[in-house]
């Protein structure tokens, strides 16, 4: 059970989190937002709070995702299934979703204590990200199942996240955090695409409409490689017109690991989604690395 739900998690996405959020703190830094008015252990003590509530959040994403997508172990199958949530499930399934549940209501918990450094705004995103990302593949909404899921993952984990923890300690969300946000976010939707398309096959049997289901494998690889250029694009952009120091174009050394990541979709679908997971991964810390040392 402990390896079904540990699968469930799938810890190497968490790195989403993990970069939404310390672009938020970064760009705080950089714009001097982070350090004024407040002792520096309160500085040090909202960052870790900040980004546990960000892992949590998206932690319950994954498990409840997997929950309602009915992914488990062939070792697992012939369980005793209960009554649960109107479903039949085995106890490793239900073990899952209240793992998805426990993780929410963690991150709940410390978002209500960063209430206290802010006001009420924080509490609101922080609502909005739980409620948004429990109807990811949640009854009744499951937005995934809508094709709507690439959008949604990069509102979510993205812009909001982004621009929520650069509110934390600036108490203002300013346009340029806003466009930052578009940098490293578009990888995001990327990689909701990437494992899409690993999973075309098995979602089309089962009748779960993604969006590359919707549209097609072809289309689906089309946009994941829009949005992949897109975030190139954008952060020479941000440089050019002073949003981003001009160190943030650093992010460009990752561009030969994008393209051998982009040739997986036709070699291996399987390594194609943890590898897209690293890229944004690379390119996030080379990103926020940047903008520290801008702004010393």
């Amino acid at each position: 059970m402990a390896k079904s739900i540990w699968k469930a998690l799938r810890f190497f996405s968490l790195t989403i989190a993990f970069i939404s959020t310390s672009l938020g703190i970064s760009m705080a830094f950089y714009d001097g937002e982070l350090f004024k008015g407040r002792p520096f252990y309160v500085v040090i003590l909202m960052i870790v709070l900040s980004t546990l509530v960000g892992l949590f959040v998206q932690a319950g994403v994954n498990l409840v995702n997997d929950y309602f997508e009915g992914k488990y172990d062939s070792a697992n199958a012939a369980e005793k299934k209960y009554r649960f949530l109107g479903m039949e499930r085995t106890k490793t399934e239900i073990c899952i979703f209240l793992c998805g549940i426990l993780c929410f209501f963690a991150g709940s918990l410390i978002g209500l204590l960063l209430v206290y450094f802010s006001n009420a705004v924080v509490l609101a995103i922080g609502i909005i990200g739980v409620i948004g990302g429990y109807f990811y593949t949640g009854y009744p909404f499951n937005y995934k199942d809508k094709g709507l899921g690439p959008l949604f993952s990069f509102v979510l984990m993205g812009p909001l996240m982004i621009c929520g923890a650069y509110y934390l300690f600036a108490l203002k969300v300013p346009a340029h955090v806003i466009l930052a946000s578009l940098s490293v976010g578009l990888l995001i939707p990327a990689l909701h695409i990437s494992n899409e398309l690993r999973d075309i096959e098995r979602d089309r049997l089962n009748g779960i409409a993604t969006f590359s289901v919707r549209f097609g494998f072809s289309t689906g690889l089309k946009v994941y490689k829009g949005l992949v250029v897109g975030s190139y694009m954008m952060t020479v952009i941000l440089v050019l017109f002073k949003v981003f120091p001009l160190f943030t174009l650093a992010t460009l050394v990752t561009v030969p690991m994008a393209l051998n990541v982009y040739k997986l979709h036709n070699v291996d679908r399987v390594k194609f989604v943890p590898a897209t997971a690293k890229l944004h991964f690379v390119f996030g810390l080379i990103l926020v690395g940047a903008l520290v040392i801008a702004g010393f």
